[in-house]
């Protein structure tokens, strides 16, 4: 009995394991129904069509719904068929909203790291307006984050009526409201005031307005035209990494334009500006001067405001006629009169500056209102030059921009091709080439006519020349040129994308380099595409 006893505990044991066995195989099916029908649910969420009128359009055949329903927060959420995170939401179609329109397409949640809410283009899509509202804007994130704004192959926002003799002459935003982590690429923002020399109107007019945006990045592969200010950055204090990089700009008064609000404590850290062309400001002249031109304004005009920490201005290549009202390509602002706050150590390096028209006074490159100690480095600048009222400077540093770093720049042509008004820069390895006039040199107050002058009174640039650098069209050099092997080697300075020219072609990692933005035998072919020129407003 004792035996069967212990022979029936172990039979009970046997089917209490075959139980418990059964019971967790049961366990692990039910929970991997549940994840499957999870993912089932996130599968479904994970497209969403929308079309102009919700009927089928291009790709969007199926479940497609209008913009009312975008714009309908019930409609966002964890749902088998909400918007949420990772969600991607593809536009069909060419979507008219009416004069004036804001938020016509509106945000109603963000996404979160890793799986940010898309908003695609699909192939041939438009969203425009006669003129889009300037509150909200017409695209409008509404301050939600983690969100991608994808232009796909060729998808575009853009007003069709407003500027110079067209229906409307009105402030006009096209996208606003962005939070902080957006990235905008592969979209053509365009046509946002059509502006002709001479109108006065076409002010507060922006492709992209972004207020106490963090870890914004905008590009690659965007297109802005015809913009009193195409990408408009404002920083409230605490925003981090700005990456403005691989765009093309053409036809503004500012491509790009940043500073605080206007009271109060504000710092914003990490800038960088890369890979951008731009092209063509002249068209935003007007009699009463109201536009002064620029690709980059970054400034910092309140006591309290400073830009800090990595700053870069690099791979850059611009070209155009600057007009009448210019101030530079490149301006580092600190305005009221000197009163305003402060800026970190701006780094300039393998940018090209073309100015092409020779019958104004505007600087062909930069000026420098501050900060003190920054470096400008590798640049080439070509200006078509002006001579007596027109003939002005390539590169101007203000008193408070004292202790600039200038190496291995080429400047030709142009009046005045450094003005040092602190008269103590640190120069070297330049090559001054062919000035319109016979002062190239502005050192504090005097005005020098030669090298050894100019190498005596500012105690630099022993290595420079004034040789032909012998550039070709496209700002490559060659064999020959008294830039080819005349730079020093910056390696030490541990900037990574220095250490290639503008076209990506690794300098020498010992022995000399090239002066100027290109590398000897740099390749021409890999130089990137021009920008779009004389685009006008399409109507649909």
């Amino acid at each position: 009995m004792r035996v069967l006893n212990q022979k029936n505990k172990i039979g009970n044991f046997k089917s209490s394991a075959i139980n418990l066995r059964q019971l967790f195989l049961l366990g692990v099916t039910a929970l991997l129904l549940c994840g499957l029908n999870a993912t089932g649910a996130s599968a479904q969420a994970k497209n969403v069509y929308i079309t102009p009128d919700g009927g089928g359009s291009g790709i969007c055949t199926t479940g497609t719904q209008a913009p009312a329903w975008f714009n309908n927060g019930a409609n966002w959420g964890s749902g088998a068929n909400q918007i949420g995170p990772g969600t991607i939401v593809h536009l069909c179609g060419t979507f008219n909203a009416p004069a004036g329109a804001d938020s016509f397409l509106q945000f109603q949640a963000g996404g979160t790291s890793g799986n940010p809410i898309t908003l695609l283009w699909e192939a041939g899509t438009i969203v425009q307006s006669p003129y889009f509202s300037n509150v909200h804007g017409g695209i409008d994130l509404n301050g939600n984050s983690w969100i991608t704004l994808d232009g796909g192959t060729n998808g575009t926002v853009q007003n069709t009526a407003n500027g110079t003799g067209l229906a409307n002459q009105n402030p006009s935003v096209l996208i606003g409201g962005l939070g902080s982590n957006i990235t905008i690429k592969n979209l053509s923002a365009i046509n946002v005031y059509v502006h002709n020399n001479g109108d006065a109107n076409g002010g507060g007019t922006y492709a992209l307005y972004a207020r106490g945006s963090s870890n914004l990045t905008v590009g690659p592969n965007n297109t802005f035209t015809q913009c009193d200010v195409c990408v408009y950055y404002v920083f409230d204090g605490g925003e981090t990494n700005l990456a403005i990089t691989g765009n093309s700009f053409s036809s503004a008064n500012q491509d790009i334009e940043l500073g605080p609000a206007n009271t109060g404590n504000k710092v914003m850290t990490g800038i960088r500006v890369d890979h951008n062309t731009a092209t063509n400001w002249v068209n935003w002249d007007d009699v009463g001067d109201d536009y002064h031109h620029n690709f980059f304004h970054p400034f910092t005009n309140t006591s309290g405001s400073s830009i800090v920490g990595t700053l870069q201005i690099y791979d850059n290549t611009l070209s155009g006629n600057m007009g009448v009202h210019a101030t530079s390509m490149i301006f580092l602002e600190n305005n009221n009169s000197g009163a305003g706050g402060t800026m970190g150590t701006w780094y300039v390096f393998n940018n090209t500056f073309n100015k092409t028209n020779a019958n104004v006074p505007t600087s062909s490159g930069m000026v420098a209102v501050m900060p003190a100690n920054g470096f400008l480095l590798n640049n080439t600048f070509l200006d078509a030059g002006g001579s007596g009222d027109n003939a002005y400077v390539s590169f101007h540093a203000y008193a408070n921009a004292s202790g600039w770093t200038l190496k291995d720049n080429v400047f030709q042509g142009g009046a005045y091709m450094v003005y040092d008004e602190a008269g103590n820069p640190i120069a070297d390895r330049n090559v001054y080439y062919n000035s319109a006039s016979n002062t190239p040199w502005i050192l504090g107050t005097n005005f020098i006519g030669s090298l050894s002058a100019w190498q005596a009174a500012c105690g630099c640039d022993p290595g420079s020349v004034t040789t032909n650098p012998l550039l070709n069209p496209d700002f490559t050099i060659g064999t020959g040129s008294s830039a080819a092997s005349l730079g020093a080697n910056l390696t030490s300075l541990n900037i990574t994308s220095l250490d290639s020219d503008r076209l990506g072609v690794a300098r020498p990692a010992t022995g000399a380099w090239s002066s100027g933005a290109n590398q000897l035998n740099s390749a021409a072919s890999a130089q990137p595409p021009s920008p779009p020129t004389g685009l006008t407003a399409i109507v649909n």
